[in-house]
């Protein structure tokens, strides 16, 4: 897009329209939003436009009841993979409402770190990659320095996108990270605070595995004359160890101020739905002045053009 103006011009690299209606609703296009808010049980109820709710296995496959009711930012949580839990267990939604082309994935969580090189805290199916094509996820991994740090992944086209964090994860503390996709740019946020950014040219891609894994690496196991069941990846689990509370996705790009009020009212001990939408002030256009210009013929055939006002150029 080129931009003029009285100081100059200027050629976007990339722009993009986005229309916000003036009683826009943070709950507007949240398809999937898990509190954690259950006292017990094995599943936690889905309050987003979608019916999907979440459930939590041992590694074995088979219902765990460990992790619902723990202590939360947010009301309640669930804990799992802890230093006192009984069993290793993983979270998962069966399916979710894709996304298309925008979206954002908003999580809190609070780990006293990982056993191994990474850690998945939210990821769509097995995989992150070219074969799979699955769409995101959001991990803890080591830096060279042997730190962890939070970092994220889409796929888009025959592209894998990836930002990783250059600060170290603070342990033992709550943290919020997000994610969001605008159909250009990949963002991610840690604390309401923008990590990175970066381009990608295909819209994201559509997923071959229809679940969302919380909390470690998933699996399906397909064996001969039993039905088919999630479990950890044997060769490679990728446990997270800690708590998880309010995750919540959107079929929207959330905007940088948007997420620093997920973030700030997080931190007051409330949901996602009660942060603030960013709707831009109108401004009422001003009238336009009609240019004054002149072209004369000179005698030699060239031309004499006269205007009042300032010659714009693109670089």
């Amino acid at each position: 897009m080129a931009i003029f103006n009285d100081a100059g011009s200027v050629i976007t690299a990339k722009a993009k329209l986005t229309i916000i209606s003036s009683d826009a609703k943070m709950t507007d296009d949240l398809v999937v939003h898990l509190k954690f808010d259950e006292s017990s049980g094995s599943t936690a109820s889905n309050s987003g436009s979608s019916s999907e709710k979440g459930s939590f296995y041992d590694d074995y496959g088979d219902d765990s009841e460990e992790p619902i009711g723990a202590s939360g930012l947010i009301g309640k949580a669930v804990e799992i993979n802890g230093l006192d839990s009984d069993n290793y267990t993983f979270g998962l939604i069966p399916n979710y409402p894709k996304i298309t082309e925008n979206g954002t994935v908003s999580i809190w969580f609070n780990t006293p770190g990982i056993d191994g090189e990474n850690a998945v805290i939210l990821r769509n199916g097995s995989a992150i990659s070219i074969q799979s094509e699955n769409q995101f996820q959001i991990t803890i991994s080591n830096n060279t320095d042997g730190e962890p740090v939070l970092g994220c992944q889409i796929s888009a086209g025959p592209n894998v996108i990836n930002i990783q964090d250059t600060e170290p994860l603070a342990l033992d503390e709550w943290v919020h990270a997000a994610l969001s996709v605008d159909g250009g740019q990949l963002r991610l946020y840690k604390n309401g605070k923008l990590v990175g950014v970066t381009d990608y040219l295909d819209r994201i891609n559509g997923s071959t595995q229809d679940w969302i894994a919380i909390g470690a690496s998933v699996t399906v196991i397909e064996e001969e004359g039993e039905e088919p069941y999630y479990a950890m990846d044997e060769a490679n689990a990728a446990m997270f160890s800690g708590l998880i509370d309010d995750l919540a996705i959107w079929h929207v790009a959330r905007s940088a101020d948007e997420i620093a009020s997920i973030y700030e009212k997080g931190v007051a001990g409330e949901d996602v739905t009660k942060a603030s939408v960013t709707i831009p002030d109108f401004v009422e256009p001003g009238a336009a002045a009609d240019p004054e210009i002149s072209v004369v013929r000179n005698e030699d055939g060239s031309l004499t053009v006269t205007f009042v006002g300032k010659l714009q150029s693109a670089p």
